[in-house]
Parts: C-alpha cells; structure tokens; sequence
C-alpha cells in the first residue's frame, strides 16, 4: 500500500490505465488481422485447389473424347498397326500433354504405338488395363515413369469392342505430370504455397515448385494423409509437414464416376507461418509505437507529478501539519492562486480559519450545552408541576361543584318560597318592591350559579383533552340524527324569543361519521346556543352537506356578527367576545365553549371555521370526515 499513497505513482497508474485497453485493442485487432489472414489464405487456395481439380477433370473428359474418337476410326477397327503407328504419332505432337498413344491387344501386348517398343511388353497387369476390361468403360491408371517415354505419366485406358460385343483392343494414353509448371505458374499462389497430386495410394505424383527432398512416387508424411482420406470430396485441415512446418491445405479429392474411388487428389499447403507473418508485423508495429507512447507518457507523468503536484502537495502537509501541533495560525498562503489547486489552498486555509473559529465555537457550544441540559430540567419540572396543575384543577373543580349545586339549589328553592309564602303578605307598595328586588337577586345567584357551573364543566373538558384523559366513545353513526337532536335540545332558548326562528335545512339521507355522538352534538349546541345569544331576531340556520370524503355542518346567524379583529382568535381559550355587551346579562358566555368546540372537532381530523360580516350575521362550519369500512 506504500505505492498507492504516491502522487507519481497513481498518476503512472492512470497512464497505464488509458494505455492498457489500447494494447487491448491492438493485441485483439493483432488477433483478428491474423484470423482475417488465415480466412483468407484458405479461401484462395481452396478456391486454388477446386479450379485445379476442375481442369484436371477437364483434361481427363478430354482425353476420354480423345480416346473414343480414336476407338471409331478405321486404323483401329482394322487393328491396322503401321497406320496406327501414324495416327497415334498426329495425335502425339497434336497433344505435347500426352506423353504417347498406344493400342493394346486382348492378351497385354503392345499392338501400336506413336513411341515405338523396343521389345515386346507385357501390360496386362497395368491398373487401368484391369479395370478397362473389369468394367468396360474408361479407366484411369497409377503414377509411372513411361516404359517408353521415360516422363511422369497417369496412364488412362479405353476398352474397344467390335460390333459382335467382343474385346477388340485397348487404347492407352499417358498423361504427362510435368506438364503443370506452365498452369500453376500462371497463378500466382501465395508467398510459400505448393500444390501437389497424389494417387489413390497416398503416392506422391506430383509437387510444385520441385523440391529436391520431396521425391516425386513417395509417400507424403502420414498425417497429412490421414486427414486428406477422411475428407469426402473437399475440404480444409492443418497438418504438420515432413519438414515440421505447420501447414494449411485445402484439398480436393477427384472421382472419375460415383462408383470408382477418388483416383487422384490435388492439394493446395501455404505454410501457416508465411499467412501469419504480415499480420504479426502490423501488430509488433503498432505495440511498438504503444509502448514509445507508453514510456513518454510514463516520464511525463512522473515529472509533472513531482513538479506539479507532488511538491505542493508536500508544503501542503507541511501546513496540515503545523495546524495538528495547534498551530492554528497556519496557512498555505497559496489561496490567491488559480486554477485547481489555488482553489484546494484556498478552502484549506479557510478550513484553518473556522478550525480556529470552531475552538472558540466549541466552548460556546459547552456552555450553551450545559444550559441546555439546566433548561431541559426546568422543562421537566415545569412539565411534572403541569400535571400537578391539571390534577389540582381537576380536583378543585369536582369540589368546586359539590358547594354550587347546593347554592343554585337554595337559591332557586329559597326564590320560589319567598314569593309563595312571604311576597304576598306585604300590604304596601314599599314590602312590594323590596320583596320583588330580592326575588331579583336570587334570580341573579342562580343563573350566576349556572355560568359557574357551565364554566367548571367546558374547563374540565378541556383539560381532560389536552392531558389526553378524556374518553372518546367513538361509534359509527347517522350525523343527522345528533343535528336532531342538538335542535331539540335549544328549541327551549328559541320559545323565549318569539322574533327568533331555528331553522333545520337538512338532506333525506347522510353517510354515517366515526365518532363520539355525545362530543358531535355538544359542539352542536355550543354553536346553536352562541348563536341564539347573538341574534336578537331573524333566523339561526343549520344545514348539512358532503363535500368529498367529508361532511360539512353550518350555523348560520342574523345576529350582530363578529368584529373582524377577532376573527383570528376566536377558537381560543377564555376569549370573549366585544359584542358580549350586546347579549343578554343571563346568558353570557364562559369563554370555553368555542374553545372546547376547536378541540374536539380536530380530535377526529376535521376542521372548523368562521365568517363574519359586522351587524350582518356569522356562519360557524365544521368538517368531518365520513366512516370507512375499515
């Protein structure tokens, strides 16, 4: 890992990385130049090979009609020797291929000849002597040096009958194997390449260019002609040649008819070394060149790392490492400068900086910290006095009504028995009215007694909710049901006024809510009884709508509205209302009930609201959301 913490060392890291996937690329085209090469190469001389084989067939059709037009001639039919002789000798210098023509009888013997015998010979025994008689049709014959001629020949023969169906003679004629030069010459093979002929026996017949070491009539190395006999008329192998060279042969075996074996196979070799050779020499060419570029950019990178970064790097550290001593007045002094590393000085030497400041920020930070936690403390104190709080104001308000519901109930009792026994025993107009102003008075206690006790009930209520005590008996219900109710229940404060009308404008069916009926129809009835307060004549409207997955109630009123200042604070605890001077004395409010309506109503996720025109009336609409099947 001590390299990899080198400058110099990672940036000839990131040359040989852009340098590598070219040599990857120069290795592989290398690769495909030489399959190209050798996909080449073996078409041209398969294609080599198949138009040899095809003129070597050609010459052989060409001779068979040579032999067929002898076989009807009169010299022949007449087994006339000495014309024969002449015949056979046009024909020779006509076809300087041919290396002779000669007519053979029924028992192997020589008849006539264009190259005379010395002494009579015996050819009987001759392949294509055989096979002519065997089967009566053209025959060819084995490689041989001419009896007569003294060449390379393949001798062919032709059986010829006479009209009663029996053998007359044989007509031979040798094909001379040197005369190739010329064709192949002609065609240019490949830098390296030979063909060659050999016979059915794996002889060799033929090869050029000659070769001293390859003696025409020997056998070709085994292993070349394991692979040319498993071929079944053509084909490609690659095969290592009696010299131990690796050669390509494209190959093409000839077969006179589809019964006879091939007779003759012809193959094209070009060395494997030779096709390989240009496409080495371009690819060593170009890895040349990559690894010139390679080291030039190999010493490049070396100088400017040392140079251009490794150096300034280094005064770099050197500043790092006065700032860990707790030098914090440390600096490059390289901020000013441009480019990439001006840029990397100068957040260095501002993170010197506000290291410095951090120091200072730090022990800020501890002391703020250490108050933080004396005022999470307090907070926890306040918190415990808060439920302390709660819990005494719960417990003075359930005390608080023992004692007022027996005031209300005396002052009530003690009303009604002072105007039933004692009022109507004063027989002077001044008993009159001091008995009627302390009726007045008891009046007073009592409903003074009924604010009280209303204000004790909506304070519990609301402390209940907000310490999170209170129990929400929550069911599926009809909502038009509880509006029914709530209706019912102010209908009473409605009959005192015989100027004020409640009206109910509500739909013949609702989808059911999921809460508390008894919390929905109490916020009903702050509303309603707010709104009867307010409305000294005309109408206090409730109506019923859905809008979405919502339920939407409205309280509308004629009454005298609200202040536009106090639109904005209206839900909140204890507010009162500046219009509460325009109310009457014995229904004025608690300053909880809108309060207590705000809480519930977000308790179950809905929302509530209020619009107001001065001297015109107020609308009070809440949402609900409607019960899921879940």
């Amino acid at each position: 890992m001590k390299y990899f913490s080198s400058v110099r060392f990672i940036l000839i890291l990131i040359v040989l990385a852009g340098i590598l996937p070219n040599l990857v690329v120069v290795f592989s085209a290398g690769l495909e130049r030489r399959n190209n090469e050798t996909e080449h190469a073996k078409r041209t001389i398969l294609r080599l090979a198949e138009y040899y084989a095809y003129e070597q067939i050609q010459e052989f059709n060409r001779i068979k009609t040579i032999l067929i037009t002898l076989s009807k001639t009169t010299e022949v039919q007449s087994l006339d020797e000495a014309a024969c002789n002449e015949l056979f000798k046009y024909y020779r210098s006509a076809n300087p291929t041919y290396a002779n023509f000669a007519m053979i009888g029924p028992d192997g013997f020589a008849i006539s000849s264009a190259l005379p015998f010395k002494k009579p010979k015996d050819l009987s025994n001759r392949k294509e002597i055989i096979d002519a008689l065997k089967t009566k049709r053209f025959s060819i014959g084995e490689y041989a040096i001419g009896r007569v001629s003294k060449v390379q020949i393949l001798p062919v023969a032709y059986p010829v009958y006479n009209k009663q169906g029996r053998i007359l003679c044989i007509l031979l004629a040798s094909l001379r194997l040197g005369g190739y030069e010329e064709l192949f010459e002609k065609a240019h093979l490949p830098q390296g390449s030979f063909v060659g002929l050999v016979d059915s026996k794996g002889k060799r017949l033929y090869r050029y260019p000659v070769v001293e070491k390859k003696h025409v009539g020997t056998a070709i190395p085994a292993q070349v002609w394991d692979k040319l006999i498993h071929l079944k008329q053509e084909g490609m192998f690659t095969a290592l040649a009696g010299d131990g060279r690796h050669i390509i042969f494209a190959a093409r075996r000839i077969q006179y008819s589809a019964e006879q074996e091939p007779f003759l196979n012809i193959f094209v070799g070009t060395p494997e070394k030779d096709v390989l050779q240009k496409a080495d020499i371009a690819t060593i060419k170009y890895v040349t060149w990559a690894g010139i570029a390679f080291f030039l950019s190999v010493t490049l990178a070396y100088l400017i790392g040392k140079f251009a970064i490794h150096n300034r790097v280094k005064g770099l550290v050197t500043v790092a490492q006065r700032l860990g001593a707790g030098d914090f007045s440390a600096r490059t002094g390289q901020g000013e400068d441009s480019g990439t590393f001006g840029k990397l000085f100068n957040a260095f030497d501002k993170m010197a900086e506000q290291l410095e400041q951090n120091i200072v920020e730090r022990e800020r930070g501890r002391i703020a910290a250490e108050k933080a936690a004396i005022l999470e403390q307090a907070n926890v104190r306040l918190q415990e006095l808060d439920e302390i709080k709660s819990n005494l104001v719960s417990s003075i308000s359930h005390e608080l009504r023992t004692p007022l519901t027996s005031i209300r109930g005396f002052a009530k009792l003690t009303g009604k028995d002072f105007e039933r026994y004692f009022k109507v025993l004063a027989n002077n107009p001044q008993l009159e009215e001091k008995g009627d102003r302390i009726c007045h008075n008891l009046a007073i206690i009592e409903s003074e007694g009924d604010r009280l006790t209303r204000l004790i009930n909506d304070f519990l209520d609301i402390n209940r909710i907000e310490a999170g005590k209170e129990v929400w008996n929550d069911a599926s219900f009809n909502p038009l049901e509880i509006i029914g109710k709530a209706a019912e229940a102010v209908s009473g404060q409605f009959s005192t006024n015989p100027n004020l009308q409640l009206l109910v404008d509500l739909p013949q069916s609702a989808p059911e809510i999921f809460a508390d009926p008894d919390k929905i129809q109490q916020v009903l009835i702050n509303l309603l009884n707010n709104a009867c307060k307010f409305t000294k004549e005309g109408t206090v409207t409730v109506s019923f709508k859905t809008e979405g997955e919502n339920i939407v109630v409205s309280v509308a009123d004629t009454g005298i509205g609200i202040h536009e200042s106090e639109l904005s604070v209206i839900f909140e605890k204890f507010h009162k209302s500046q219009s509460d001077g325009a109310m009457r004395s014995d229904v004025r409010g608690t300053g909880l009930g809108l309060a207590l309506c705000k809480e519930i109503v977000l308790h179950y996720k809905g929302n509530i609201s209020v619009e107001s025109i001065k001297d015109e009336g107020s609308v009070f609409t809440f949402t609900l959301p409607i019960a899921t099947k879940d």
